[in-house]
């Protein structure tokens, strides 16, 4: 996970504000507590090997193997981190790479109080222009840097990059990693369904962690898709040889919700039914042969 040459530092610092700042409460809020252990495990590995990490595809199966969490549940958080700004999403999307200025910062300030020299220049975000930040993203000491008026045109470079940014992200809300309004969602599918499907009282953790592992996969538009399907299939809804109707949980399932979008599920009834038609006739079949009579035409 990180970079071949060693950089990094023993121990980083955690503030003692460290759970009022507002982007830890998002995560925490978005993503639960667990989201805490899996971002300080990615801080850890960063700094383990100086100030950013390399994305690929095994990061998930990494920190799954070493926390005991779902891969899509640790992929969940990590965009979460993006979206909120723990993460430079800017430097993910354009080079697949994992860091913040506060990262940055505080690792040229440890480095400094070690009195060792920090190379920050592959992905550098610390020359950007002086700005607000946060507890946790704010680094060891309040001095401004000392490279900022140098380092001013590329700095405003920078934060226009960031701003046009920030404006294409409002836009995209469609929103994949946008957090889950599970009261609504519960008030939705109970009036979408009532007296077809069973209503449900209550979104329990089991439901939330379905719901948003469904959302991480598909994105939230597609949980009206699914429900949609559900309204058009007569099998779902009961038109089958059981009566059977599937409740909420059973829709949100990892395997069902993908074949629900698959439209697997489309034009069940006309299938059952043309199963019982021939089985009827065939009993009536049957019963006439033995009668010595001809079978009842429809």
């Amino acid at each position: 996970m990180g970079r071949n040459k060693k950089e990094g530092l023993s121990y980083f610092p955690l503030d003692v504000d460290f759970f009022q700042d507002l982007k830890i409460r998002k995560l925490i809020k978005y993503q639960g507590c667990n989201a805490i252990s899996i971002y300080a495990f990615i801080l850890c590995n960063i700094y383990k090997d100086g100030y950013y990490i390399k994305w690929d595809d095994d990061i998930p199966f990494i920190i799954s193997e070493q926390t005991g969490y779902e891969e899509s549940y640790i992929i969940e958080v990590i965009n979460c981190c993006l979206d909120i700004g723990l993460f430079s999403k800017n430097l993910f999307d354009s080079e697949r790479v994992i860091t913040s200025f506060g990262i940055q910062d505080r690792y040229r300030k440890i480095n400094d109080l070690c009195r060792r020299k920090a190379d920050i220049s592959e992905y550098m975000l610390i020359s950007s222009e002086e700005k607000r930040i946060s507890s946790e993203e704010k680094p060891i000491t309040s001095a401004k840097s000392t490279q900022r008026k140098e380092k001013e045109s590329k700095g405003k470079e920078i934060e226009e990059k960031k701003i046009e940014y920030s404006t294409n992200v409002e836009l995209k809300k469609d929103e994949l990693y946008s957090p889950v309004d599970f009261s609504r969602l519960m008030d939705y599918f109970n009036s979408t369904f009532s007296g077809k499907l069973p209503s449900i009282k209550s979104m329990t953790d089991t439901r939330k962690k379905a719901i948003k592992a469904r959302v991480s996969q598909y994105g939230k538009k597609s949980i009206e898709e699914v429900f949609k399907y559900v309204l058009a299939s007569d099998f779902l809804l009961g038109a089958n040889d059981r009566n059977w109707r599937p409740d909420f949980d059973w829709i949100f399932k990892a395997a069902n919700y993908t074949k629900i979008l698959e439209g697997n599920y489309n034009g069940k009834r006309n299938n059952t039914m043309s199963k019982r038609e021939s089985v009827s006739r065939l009993k009536d079949l049957s019963a006439a042969i033995l009668c010595g009579s001809s079978p009842k035409e429809d």
